[in-house]
């Protein structure tokens, strides 16, 4: 889980290396209850991705990356752990944790 939520943080952050703003984080994570393909992860996460209000949806090998507005999320599956790992940077931690929290209730 740690090599997951360190990739995720990662990715995220590139996307603001060119800035020199502070930004907020938000991480969280959740496990599914059964098994559930690669495909099926990435999909359901475009799909809360998009139903939370984020665009400019990008599908990478493992994961999902999207913008609204100021922040970018990313949602990385781990499905042979049964895990997904989502993290949500911006410039207000309480924006990101609340971005965070939408895209995990909108993720089946």
């Amino acid at each position: 889980m740690g090599v997951a939520t360190a990739l995720s943080l990662l990715v995220t952050r590139a996307a603001h290396a060119d800035t020199n703003t502070n930004y907020a984080w938000s991480i969280g994570d959740f496990e599914f209850t059964k098994d559930v393909s690669l495909s099926k992860c990435k999909n359901e996460a475009v799909e809360a991705f998009s139903s939370s209000g984020f665009s400019n949806i990008d599908v990478g090998d493992f994961a999902v990356f999207g913008k609204r507005g100021r922040y970018d999320a990313s949602g990385i599956c781990l499905t042979k752990k049964r895990v997904a790992v989502i993290a949500v940077v911006g410039p207000d931690e309480n924006t990101a944790s609340r971005y965070d929290d939408a895209i995990s209730k909108a993720w089946p």
